[in-house]
């Protein structure tokens, strides 16, 4: 048999590559801190967290909606990535904050840390100036409701009814001030809820501040100033949800458009007045994000 042929290599050994001068790279600099705070700065890329983890962690906490009405709030918050939980007597009585029950769990899941924020927007039918144009039923000197001797049975169960709610406020904030969980307290500015004293003082603590905003901001037809009482947030975050209205003569400086007055019947046979009590879906969305903001 023949011998096999002996192959050459196809390519010769070269270190041509190895004479090629190393590349050096200049050390990165950290980008400049967007915000400082007492919860520190932003962190630079190099200890970039990634978004789902950050939720992961607070997997096990939730938002608390409370007097949720249609749940605005809640569902911007789950859109966020986060759980959110509502209660309004309108779910039923295992949903009612005046029940010292339902309150005693929602306090115990403080207590345990498993509230994450939690956003209050209590009823204030007999608390509106404008029920003053049917009959006075709260005042300045009496804000919690005028003697019983004026005031109907009717009138009666209102103001005992919310002032139930705000009683149900000022104990969970009392809570989450001891436990340094955000929170937020909303009315509107025309409310005699800022004649209690305990409002006044909550808006004098070190730890909570206040703004009003208006609505018409946020994409409504009406003005409708809301003050926003915060707790235990960066004020850098809320922010986000101070706009005023600068328009003249009663015109919205966004759309240049008369505001809309919240008098008469809507054409689902409610109040104009009560179809505002909702908030707006980018109103609510921006509460959501100041809400989880601190998580992030």
């Amino acid at each position: 048999m023949e011998k096999p042929e002996e192959r050459d290599q196809i390519r010769e050994i070269c270190t041509a590559g190895c004479q090629l001068p190393r590349a050096t790279f200049a050390s990165s600099t950290p980008l400049p801190a967007r915000r400082k705070s007492s919860r520190g700065c932003d962190v630079g890329p190099s200890h970039a967290r990634d978004p789902a983890l950050i939720r992961r962690k607070h997997f096990r906490k939730y938002v608390a909606d409370l007097f949720a009405g249609t749940g605005g709030v809640a569902h911007q918050v789950r859109r966020l990535g986060f759980s959110a939980k509502e209660w309004d007597v309108q779910r039923g009585p295992d949903f009612d904050l005046t029940s010292p029950t339902v309150v005693h769990r929602l306090l115990k899941d403080i207590r345990n840390g498993r509230v994450l924020a939690v956003m209050m927007s209590p009823p204030n039918a007999s608390l509106s100036p404008a029920r003053d144009r049917q009959r006075a039923i709260r005042s300045k000197r009496f804000p919690w409701g005028l003697p019983q001797r004026f005031l109907t049975p009717e009138d009666r169960r209102k103001v005992t009814s919310e002032n139930a709610c705000l009683r149900t406020c000022f104990s969970l904030i009392s809570i989450l001030q001891q436990h340094k969980i955000p929170w937020i307290f909303a009315q509107p500015a025309s409310s005699k809820v800022w004649f209690f004293p305990e409002m006044q003082e909550l808006q004098q603590h070190p730890q909570c501040h206040s703004m009003t905003t208006d609505l018409c901001q946020f994409r409504t037809m009406w003005r409708k100033p809301i003050t926003l009482l915060f707790g235990n947030l960066d004020s850098q975050d809320t922010a986000r949800l101070l706009r005023s209205c600068t328009g003249l003569r009663g015109r919205c400086s966004r759309t240049d458009q008369a505001h809309f007055q919240l008098t008469g019947w809507h054409h689902s046979g409610v109040r104009w007045s009560q179809v505002a009590q909702s908030f707006p879906l980018e109103f609510c969305k921006h509460l959501a994000f100041v809400l989880t903001a601190p998580s992030q």
